[in-house]
C-alpha cells in the first residue's frame, strides 16, 4: 500500500498561516476528507482539519498525523467543500470556517468492549477453550448476546453483569476474543409533551408540500409564505417523513434557542428517538454527543439554531428553515456568515431542498420569489378556519392627554382583565430588557453612562445595579448624583423587569412570568417559563422578541405591544422592515385556539407604513412600498452591501484608517458607492472607538473583490481592527 497524505489545515487563527499543511496519514489510520485530526506543529500539538488527500506529495519528508486515543471524528466531505467557499464569500480565515463543522467539546465516550472478527466467526472454538473458566466465558456471552442489539458494550455494564473483573476482560483481549473500543455516554434528554395528532392537510397545505416534493427530487428552494396559525409546522413534518421515506435525512432551523423545546417536542413526537438537537445553550459534551450520533448515522432529523446548519448528515434531503426572516441566522462575529446562504450553497451541494419558511418573509427572499428564482408557495388562511386575531391600535399621543401615563393603556388593562377572569393567557411584548433604560438626576440632568461605551447604563432591579448591555460592565446606583450631589437619581423608562414587577401588583391573583435574556441563563429555564405559562400558573407573559417567533399555545386569546414604533428609532434602514415583521409576528401569538385573539398596538406613530400594513395584514402592501424605497436607495435586495468597520483604542487611529480605506475605494471604485467614513452609531464599545464606512455595489463579486486584499492583511493599519460584514444586519 503507497503512502497517504493529507492536506490539513492547522487550528491556529493567524492571517499568515492561513493555508494547508501536508501530513502523512499513519498506515491504518482511517483518515478521510472531513476528519478532524491532531498534528504537530512546530513545538506543539494542535487540532487541524483534513480538506484534501493525495497519494504523492512534494515536501520532501513529512511530519505525521497522531493517531486519536479513540475513533476520528469526520465530517461529510461536501462541508469541507463548504468550508473552503465560506472563507471566500465572507472573507475569512479557512480554519474559522472549518471549527464551526465540529463540536466545541470533546464526545462523551466511555470503555467498551465488541467481539472480534475471529470471535464472531467460530464462537464454537472460544467457548470450549473457556470451559474451565466460567467467569471469562460469562462475560464473553454477555458481550455475544447483546451484539445483535448494539455492537459495543459499556466495560462498566459487562463486568457488572457478568460477575467478571477488569483483570478477566483484559485476557480476553489479549487471547484475541475481545477487543477494546468506546462508547458514548449519553446525556439526559427531555421529555417530550407533544401529541401527535391526525390533521388533515388543507389544500394551500397539500400544494405546498407537493411543491417541496419536486424541490427535493429535482433540488431547488421553496419560499413557504404561510400567515401565522397556517400550519407550516405540519408541512414540515410531512416534509420530513417524505424524505426519511426515501432514504434521506433532514435539518429543521428555528431561530432561537427558546424555540428549540417546543420544536424538538413535536419532532419527537413523530420521530422518537431518532431526532438530534444542537444548540449553543447544550454543555458541550452533549453538542458533541449529538454531533456524534448525527455523524454516525443514528439520527434521522437535526434541530436546532442556526449552527445546526452544518449537521454531519451524509444523506442530507431537506433543509428546512423556520422564520428565515429572523436576523439571529446571521452570525455578527467572523465568520460573519447569513445561515440562509449557507443552507443554500450546502443544499447546491448535496442535491437537498432548501424549505424557506415565515409569515413575514424577508425582503431578499420575497424578491427572490417574485424574480422567479425560487418557488413561493403560500399559506393565506389559518387552520381550522380560524381568523386571524383582530387588531386595535392605540394612540399613545391620547393616552398621554387623557392623564393616563402608565406603559398600559386604559384599552390594554381593561382586556386583560376580561381575558384573565375568562381563563385566558395574555403575552406581553416589550424588546427591552432590564428596569429602566435611564438613570437620570432629576436637579441638573446627570446621566449614568457606561465608562467604556456609548451608551447609557440600564438599572436592573434583580442585582439593584446600572449595567451596560454591551460591555457587561455594572456598578451600583449611587445614593447622590455624581455631578450635583443632589438626591433625586430617577430611574426613567420601561424594561421587562419593570413591567413584570408592576403587573403583579395590578393583578395579584394571577402568577406573571417574564421571558428575557436577564431570566433565560440557567439550564431548562425555556421550558419552565413557558411551561409556567401555559398551564396558567403564570397566565401573563412579559418577554422580549423572545415571545415573538413561532410559540403555539392555543390559551393565548390577548396580545399587547407595548410601544409598537420602538425599532423604527433605530438608525438603520431595515427599521421598518422589521418593525412589520415584529409587529405582525407577536400579534400572531393571538387567537390559536377555539378563542378569538385580540391584539392591542400601542405606539406614537399609527400612520407610518410599516404599522399600518401590519395591522392590515397586508405583506405585500409593505412590500411594495419598502421595495421602492430600497431600489430608489440602491439598498439591499437590490445591490450587495458590506461594511467596513475600524475598531481601535485611538480615536485618531480608528479615524485615519477609515478615511484612508475610504479614499482607497474612492481613487478607483470600479462600480462601488462609498457611504461615509463616520462614527459608527454605537462610536464607543469597550473603550474603543468605532469608525464605519458602508460600500455599495449591484455585483457582489466585484465588492469582495475590492475587500479581498484588506481583508488578508494587505492594508496595515497599525492599532486598528478591521472587521467586514457583507449585508449586515446591524450597522450599528
Amino acid at each position: 500500500m503507497g503512502h497517504l497524505y493529507a492536506q490539513v489545515a492547522v487550528d491556529i487563527v493567524h492571517r499568515q498561516l492561513d493555508q494547508l499543511f501536508d501530513y502523512e496519514v499513519p498506515v491504518g489510520l482511517d483518515v478521510k476528507v472531513g476528519s478532524k485530526v491532531s498534528v504537530p506543529f512546530r513545538n506543539r500539538i494542535v487540532d487541524g482539519y483534513v480538506f484534501g488527500l493525495s497519494g504523492s506529495t512534494s515536501m520532501g519528508k513529512l511530519r505525521r498525523i497522531i493517531p486519536p486515543k479513540a475513533g476520528l471524528l469526520t465530517a461529510p466531505a461536501e462541508l469541507m467543500e463548504l468550508a473552503g467557499w465560506m472563507a471566500s464569500r465572507y472573507l475569512c480565515l479557512r480554519i474559522e470556517a472549518a471549527k464551526l463543522l465540529f463540536p466545541p467539546g470533546n464526545v462523551p465516550l466511555a470503555p467498551g468492549l465488541s467481539p472480534t472478527k475471529e470471535l464472531l466467526g467460530d464462537p464454537v472454538s472460544f467457548r470450549t477453550a473457556l470451559r474451565r473458566s466460567p467467569v471469562r466465558l460469562r462475560l464473553l456471552d454477555f458481550v455475544l448476546a447483546e451484539y445483535e442489539t448494539r455492537k459495543t458494550v459499556p466495560l462498566k455494564e459487562a463486568l457488572e453483569k457478568s460477575g467478571a473483573s477488569a483483570s478477566a476482560a483484559q485476557s480476553l483481549v489479549k487471547e484475541g476474543a475481545l477487543e477494546r473500543s468506546y462508547v458514548t455516554r449519553k446525556p439526559a434528554v427531555e421529555r417530550s409533551a407533544a401529541e401527535v395528532r391526525d390533521v388533515t392537510l388543507t389544500g394551500h397545505q397539500k400544494e405546498a408540500l407537493a411543491a417541496i416534493g419536486r424541490a427535493m427530487a429535482e433540488g431547488g428552494t421553496v419560499l413557504l409564505n404561510g400567515v401565522t396559525g397556517s400550519g407550516k409546522t405540519e408541512v414540515y413534518i410531512r416534509a420530513l417523513k417524505e424524505a426519511i421515506s426515501a432514504g434521506k435525512q433532514g435539518i429543521l432551523l428555528v431561530p432561537d434557542i427558546a424555540l428549540t423545546p417546543q420544536v424538538s417536542d413535536i419532532v419527537r413526537a413523530h420521530f422518537g428517538s431518532r431526532v438530534a438537537v444542537l444548540h449553543s445553550a447544550l454543555s458541550d459534551s452533549e453538542r458533541a454527543y449529538h454531533w456524534y450520533m448525527a455523524m454516525k448515522g443514528e439520527v434521522d432529523v437535526v434541530v436546532g439554531a442556526r449552527s445546526a446548519v452544518f449537521a454531519p448528515l451524509e444523506r442530507l434531503g431537506i433543509i428546512i428553515m423556520d422564520e428565515e426572516h429572523d436576523s439571529s441566522y446571521k452570525q455578527e462575529e467572523s465568520p460573519r456568515y447569513h445561515a440562509r446562504e449557507v443552507a443554500a450553497r450546502r443544499a447546491g451541494l448535496t442535491g437537498a431542498a432548501l424549505v424557506l419558511g415565515s409569515a413575514t418573509p424577508s425582503l431578499e427572499s420575497y424578491s427572490r420569489a417574485k424574480a422567479g428564482e425560487i418557488a413561493l408557495c403560500g399559506l393565506p388562511e389559518r387552520v381550522d378556519g380560524r381568523g386571524l386575531p383582530e387588531m386595535v391600535v392605540v394612540d399613545r399621543r391620547d393616552e398621554i392627554k387623557a392623564g393616563n401615563y402608565s406603559f398600559l393603556s386604559r384599552r390594554l388593562k381593561t382586556e386583560m382583565d376580561a381575558a384573565l377572569v375568562k381563563g385566558g393567557r395574555v403575552m406581553l411584548f416589550l424588546n427591552r430588557r432590564g428596569y429602566s433604560p435611564l438613570v437620570l438626576c432629576r436637579d441638573c440632568g446627570y446621566t449614568m453612562k457606561c465608562p467604556d461605551c456609548d451608551v447609557s447604563l440600564v438599572y436592573h432591579s434583580d442585582t439593584k445595579t446600572a449595567r451596560c448591555h454591551y460591555c457587561c460592565h455594572e456598578e451600583a446606583v449611587p445614593a447622590s448624583c455624581p455631578s450635583c450631589k443632589g438626591k433625586r437619581l430617577k430611574m426613567y423608562g420601561v424594561g421587562t423587569q419593570r413591567m413584570e414587577e408592576e403587573l403583579s401588583k395590578l393583578f395579584p391573583d394571577y402568577g406573571v412570568a417574564r421571558m428575557d435574556v436577564d431570566s433565560t441563563r440557567t439550564r431548562g429555564s425555556h421550558r419552565r417559563i413557558l411551561d409556567d405559562f401555559r398551564s396558567g400558573r403564570a397566565p401573563i407573559l412579559v418577554g422580549t422578541q423572545m415571545i415573538a417567533k413561532g410559540l403555539d399555545i392555543p390559551e393565548v386569546t390577548l396580545v399587547g405591544i407595548i410601544a409598537a414604533d420602538m425599532s423604527l428609532k433605530f438608525p438603520d434602514f431595515r427599521a421598518a422592515e422589521r418593525t412589520y415583521q415584529l409587529v405582525t409576528q407577536v400579534s400572531g401569538r393571538a387567537g390559536r385556539g377555539a378563542e378569538p385573539g385580540l391584539v392591542i398596538v400601542q405606539t406614537y406613530n399609527p400612520d407610518h407604513y410599516s404599522l399600518k400594513a401590519a395591522v392590515d395584514g397586508d405583506y405585500e402592501g409593505f412590500y411594495d412600498i419598502e421595495a421602492k424605497s430600497r431600489k430608489a436607495l440602491g439598498y439591499p435586495p437590490f445591490a450587495a452591501m458590506a461594511r467596513v468597520l475600524v475598531v481601535s483604542g485611538s480615536p485618531a487611529s480608528a479615524e485615519a484608517a477609515a478615511a484612508s480605506i475610504a479614499g482607497g475605494i474612492r481613487k478607483d471604485p470600479g462600480g462601488i458607492r462609498v457611504l461615509g467614513p463616520s462614527p459608527a452609531p454605537l462610536s464607543r464599545v469597550e473603550g474603543k472607538s468605532r469608525w464605519h464606512i458602508l460600500l455599495l455595489c449591484e455585483d457582489r463579486e466585484t465588492l469582495a473583490r475590492k475587500l479581498e486584499g484588506l481583508a488578508r492583511g494587505g492594508e496595515e493599519h497599525e492599532g486598528c481592527s478591521i472587521r467586514i460584514d457583507f449585508d449586515p444586519q446591524s450597522t450599528l
